[in-house]
């Protein structure tokens, strides 16, 4: 049984999907309707659903908002966008969310049904999992809220001699982070690692979360907080590690020690911290709570101009040590919010993007601009995102290279353009004495080049850049024309709004 709510502004979009969609076909059962994200909370007072499929753009209350707002209810609940923006700078929350999927509108009824069989395949999945999971022994000792609980939850698993023994002994939660899942089978997996875990005279319990999370309670050999810091205890954590490693990447979180069994909550909430950490450490890492450190990375804004500068001046040197260096800066600061770190990685990328057009480069073959956002959004850590902006850096500088051997010419006059559009004495024979070439050379070289003319190409840059220092309401309209290499503050303005159909200060109220 899958339950499902429908949320749009627009009757006929909702009436649309209604009608079309084989909720029979597609094993979903219930399907309720609102008609903005305040009809849709007032509904799920009463209706838990198990996915929503929402609009972005509402009054009242939008997708977004909804979708925080309901997990908040409902944590589980799968959450599917509707958008009709090609521009995804919105979705960026979607990183916190987790979404299944967006669709585009106008809708498409196919890549609808394949997102909706996916999020039903999803709940179907943790359906299953959570009924296989509810007596676990580990997550219910988690759970338990009284003490008498776990006292019948240990006594049912142990001996009477046993269980006297270790309800007083000390232990430490410890969280298995799969990276990929694997075919074998949870009872044989589980009777592996007892195996290992015995020779070190710890006794295990081990509960499958899910198909990707295990989470152990280990019972020490001795009543001291030292002994997870000991030779002893990290060949035990390296031995799981290889024998996982076998099958996947993961990683091995380690809570803090409790003096008791009755103390689990304890050692499992610090260890929740180090689990959402993971995103800053590279796959099979180790990490200690009591290693864990809770201030977070504050950005210093200055590195986007650092990486434009080092871009203009093809420096991909100096753009490769900006990338490790943030990385290894920001890797330190685990407490981070992951969706501020993967919004550091995007902007950088949309400045790569924005770079490669200027210089009229052709990225598509390894940078699709419609997908790379979902690309960071699936990175399981900071590692991944460095790895993936390298290569994109190392395509760019690829064909930059390709090309500066056969246009050498014309690049050297863009790079002239790129590197003095401030100057108001920025002329075609200004280029011309600079570049070497004659001005009629120039000229036919650079429109066979740009299919445009180096006067209308000026204007264009110049206008981009004003533009985006529009977007500043700090920065006055002479400044800016200046800045943009006009002398004259009016011809800025007449021809900002030639070439827009806005005046500077119209489209400053309108697009900031």
């Amino acid at each position: 049984m899958v339950k499902i709510l429908i949320v749009d502004d627009e009757s006929y979009t909702r009436e649309g999907i209604l009608d079309t969609i084989s909720w029979e076909d597609l094993s979903i059962t219930e399907v309720k309707e609102a008609f903005d994200g305040i009809n849709a909370l007032e509904i799920l007072e009463n209706y838990e659903p198990d996915i929503i499929l929402t609009d972005v753009r509402m009054p009242r209350l939008n997708g977004i908002e909804l979708s925080f707002k309901a997990r908040e209810l409902y944590p589980n609940c799968s959450i599917i966008f509707m958008s009709g923006y090609s521009d995804k700078e919105y979705l960026k929350s979607a990183i916190h969310l987790k979404a299944i999927s967006y669709v585009e509108k106008p809708i498409d009824l196919h890549e609808l049904e394949d997102s909706l069989k996916t999020a039903v395949a999803e709940v179907q999945k943790s359906k299953i999992l959570y009924k296989n999971i509810k007596n676990n022994i580990v997550l219910d000792l988690i759970n338990s809220k009284t003490t008498d609980e776990i006292d019948v939850l240990l006594s049912s698993h142990y001996n009477l001699d046993t269980y006297i023994v270790l309800k007083d002994r000390f232990s430490v939660i410890v969280f298995l982070n799969l990276i990929n899942t694997f075919d074998l089978d949870e009872n044989l997996f589980i009777s592996e690692l007892e195996k290992i875990i015995n020779i070190y005279n710890i006794k295990p319990l081990i509960s499958f979360i899910n198909k990707k999370q295990i989470i152990l309670n280990l019972f020490l050999p001795k009543n001291d907080n030292s002994f997870i810091n000991s030779n002893e205890f990290s060949s035990l954590l390296y031995s799981i590690n290889d024998y996982i490693n076998k099958f996947t990447p993961l990683y091995i979180c380690i809570g803090n020690v409790v003096n008791s069994i009755y103390n689990i909550k304890s050692s499992y909430k610090n260890l929740c911290k180090v689990v959402n950490s993971t995103f800053f450490y590279n796959y099979n890492s180790i990490i200690y709570f009591d290693k864990f450190i809770e201030s977070t990375y504050i950005l210093d804004d200055t590195i986007y101009d650092k990486f434009e500068n080092s871009l203009s001046n093809e420096d991909k040197d100096g753009l490769i040590s900006l990338i490790n260096n943030l990385t290894c800066e920001i890797k330190g600061f685990p407490n981070t919010s992951i969706s501020y770190v993967k919004d550091i990685y995007y902007k950088l990328l949309l400045k790569l993007i924005n770079f490669s057009k200027d210089r009229k480069i052709d990225l598509s073959n390894s940078l699709d601009s419609n997908n790379f956002f979902e690309d960071i959004l699936q990175f399981n850590n900071i590692f991944d995102i460095n790895y993936y902006l390298l290569d994109k850096i190392n395509d760019l500088f690829n064909i930059l290279d390709e090309r500066n051997k056969n246009d050498k010419p014309i690049l050297n006059i863009l790079k002239f353009i790129h590197e003095n559009y401030s100057n108001v004495n920025l002329s075609l024979e200004e280029i011309s004495k600079n570049i070497f070439l004659t001005p009629a050379h120039i000229c036919v070289i650079f429109k066979d080049y740009t299919n445009t003319t180096v006067n209308k190409y000026i204007t264009e840059y110049r206008l981009d850049k004003a533009k985006k220092l529009l977007k500043d309401p700090s920065i006055k309209m002479n400044e800016i024309a200046s800045r943009v290499g006009y002398r004259d503050g009016n011809y800025f303005a007449k021809t900002f709004k030639k070439e827009t159909g806005y005046s500077p200060s119209e489209y400053r109220r309108k697009f900031v």
